[in-house]
Formats: C-alpha cells, structure tokens, sequence
C-alpha cells in the first residue's frame, strides 16, 4: 500500500550510486523502489562509476554546488543565519563551541545554502514538490531542504538518518555536528541506526523534540549460502584504511600471535603504506591479503565460500557498522570495541566487546584462544541474533511501513 499524494521519493545521498561508499544503500534502494512508483536520488558527489539501480531510480545531478565560502550567499541569507546561530546557541548543551568556531559554522551554512538552491533548481526542472524526502545523513543536505521548505517549494515530508559523523559532536574538530539542534526541529522525524545513537541525541535535546527521534536499524540480506564447518585459521577485518580504525592495531596484535593465522583486510585508504610497513615485522607463519576497495557482493561472496574464525574491529569510534552486520549474517563472531551501537550487534553470544583502550597484546590473547579452540561460539546463535536485529527483509518494510507512511 502507497501513501496517499506519496508515489515519489526523493532521496539525498552522499555519493551513491557513484563510487563504492554507501554499499548499505544498495540493500535499501530495492525496498524503497518497490514502495515507491518513482524514486529521484541526490548524490552530493557525482564522481566514478555509477552502480546497478532498479528501473525506477533516477539520478540527478545537483547543479551549481559551492565547496568555497561566499560572503554574498552569507549575507543575502543573512536573517535565516542568525536565526538559526540563535537557536543553536539558545538550545545546543554545547553552545560556547558555536561561538569559538563561527567562522567554521558560517562556511556549513554557506555550502547547505549553495546547495539549496541548486536543488531548488533541479526540483522546478522536474516538476518535483508533492513527495516524500529522505536525506540519508543529517549532515548532508537536510539544512538544504529545510531552507527550500520554507520557501515552499516542497510540500512533502522531510526525515533523515543519523548514523555516526553525523550524530556525535566528538567525531568533529568544531566540537558540534553543526545545526544539529535546529535541524531536528524542524524536521518531521530523525531516524537513528542505533539504540545508542537515539539515547544520546534525547540526552542532549529539549524534550518537546524526543518524540521525533526513532530507531531503526539497517540491514543486510540474509545468506543464501553458510559455508560449511572447518577447522581453520581465517580471520577477516573490513573497513576504510584510515586512523581512525586502526588496523594498524590488527597488525600490532598479529606480530603476537603464536599460530599460524591468515588474515585478510577489506577496505583501502590513507593509511595502507603505513600497514605495509608494519606488515614486515609479521612472522613468517603470518598470512597476509589486502584486498583493496572490493564490491560489497564479492565480499558476501567471499564469506559464502570460506570458513572465518573471527571478523576484527577496533575502530575508535562507529556508529553501528553494516559491515559488522554482514559477517554476523554468516554466523562469524566479532572482536569489536565496546562504542557506541557496537555492543548492539556485539554481546557475549556473539563475540567479544574489547575497551576502547585495547592494546594489542589483548586483541593478540583473544586470537591466540579463539584460533586454539579455547573460546567458542555457537553460530546457530550468531545467526539467530542476526535474523532478530540485522535482517534487511525484516527491518526496511518495517522501517518504510512505520516511517513513510
């Protein structure tokens, strides 16, 4: 069943369907195409290959976007900025931050603002008003669509996603996910993609504005295919090259394994000249594979056809990472850092939540027990709390029926 006046969605991305971030879309979009007759994507990055979408996605590119600050876009918008700069110092726990770094701000609003009116345009050209938008990120274009709103240029419903940037303030150099605040107010719902990311948000929030915040996990498809049991040695790591990750600390720990292990990273980055050097240090009984930037499907691919022992993360900061979600689908338990979401998908039925001061001798002790059959998991179980939590044919029908009516 449709929403009344609803056939259309609108949807703001950052780069998908270009380039290989965002992969947790390519699940979404086939649910979200099937609800909706016609479905308009948004990417704010238009760069790289463009991947596979259903017949009735359509993208378009946003003209006209800024990446430098414009005084003339600041002052012609001048009022809405100081509206807003009020409402968040008025209403942000963190308030002195906005004034440390206005200039920082300034230049956020600035680009929003730029944005907007080249998705203004877009909108006109396409005769778009009457429909239901959906910006995947709250640091992405939903201060662009609350400015056209209030120009009313759209009438439809507008949410967004918080997932983990652009949720929590320590994750930016200002100290604040800038306009936070206002822009929950006058959306129509925010979604979060954990229960943590929900509880943190009310903490911070006048209480009139909590009602508007749900949770509602991502998900990814279900298995067709469990490899079978094997004693093994295989363990498996998968995210961006970056320090904030710190694979680095994978391979530390690695250096004080005593048995013979293969491990094989998923994911490029900044970071990976500074892995290879690490890299020399390994003992020889010390497998290694970077596999570099790979699709998401050869990477379900690659689960379905070999045994994994144990899928790592030590990230210093997450929100509650599909890729967490796809080894959990295969009954693989996961070393993960006790942060944020991540004890949501993480739990002692699962695997092992580590503190996020872990050194590398702890992750190298867990290793060492897991790869001699001192721990072990019941993988029935791993994939049971997967069907009940990360199902993607569970949790976007819900997620569409609950939230886009």
């Amino acid at each position: 069943m449709r929403p009344s006046n609803r056939d259309t969605l609108v949807l703001f991305t950052l780069s998908y369907p270009f380039g290989k971030a965002e992969s947790f879309l390519e699940n979404e979009i086939k649910y979200l195409s099937r609800f909706f007759k016609k479905v308009y994507v948004f990417p704010s990055v238009s760069e790289g290959y463009s991947r596979q979408i259903p017949s009735n996605v359509h993208v378009l590119d946003i003209p006209g976007k800024m990446k430098e600050f414009s005084f003339k876009i600041l002052f012609k918008n001048f009022s809405f900025f100081l509206r807003i700069i009020c409402y968040s110092i008025f209403c942000s726990k963190n308030r002195i931050q906005y004034l440390r770094h206005i200039k920082s701000v300034a230049h956020y609003f600035v680009i929003d603002i730029s944005k907007a009116e080249g998705i203004k345009e877009c909108l006109d050209q396409h005769k778009i008003s009457d429909a239901f938008f959906y910006d995947y990120w709250l640091l992405n274009s939903s201060l662009s669509l609350i400015s056209i709103k209030e120009q009313g240029v759209i009438k439809g419903k507008i949410i967004a996603r918080a997932h983990g940037f652009d949720l929590y303030d320590n994750r930016h150099i200002e100290g604040i996910v800038p306009f936070k605040e206002f822009k929950i107010a006058q959306l129509d719902q925010l979604v979060t993609i954990s229960l943590h990311g929900s509880r943190y948000l009310k903490s911070q929030l006048n209480p009139s504005l909590c009602e508007k915040i749900e949770t509602h996990y991502l998900g990814v498809e279900s298995p067709l295919k469990i490899p079978l049991a094997s004693k093994g040695n295989l363990i498996v790591s998968c995210s961006n090259l970056i320090a904030l990750k710190r694979v680095d600390l994978i391979v530390k720990a690695l250096k004080n394994v005593n048995h013979s292990a293969k491990w094989i990273h998923f994911g490029g980055g900044p970071e990976l000249d500074t892995i290879k050097k690490l890299l020399k240090e390994l003992p020889d009984f010390i497998e290694v594979r970077l596999a570099g930037e790979v699709s998401n499907q050869k990477i379900h691919d690659f689960y379905s056809n070999n045994h994994v022992e144990l899928f790592v993360s030590l990230s210093e900061n997450e929100g509650l990472p599909v890729s967490m979600m796809e080894a959990q689908s295969y009954g693989i338990p996961i070393l993960g850092t006790a942060i944020n979401g991540v004890p949501e998908i993480v739990n002692e039925s699962t695997g092992i939540l580590a503190p996020l001061n872990v050194s590398a001798n702890y992750v190298a002790s867990i290793i060492n027990r897991v790869l001699n059959r001192e721990i072990i998991f019941d993988r029935g179980k791993i994939r049971d709390h997967f069907a009940n939590h990360f199902s993607a044919e569970v949790n976007y029908p819900k997620f569409i029926e609950q939230v886009m009516k």
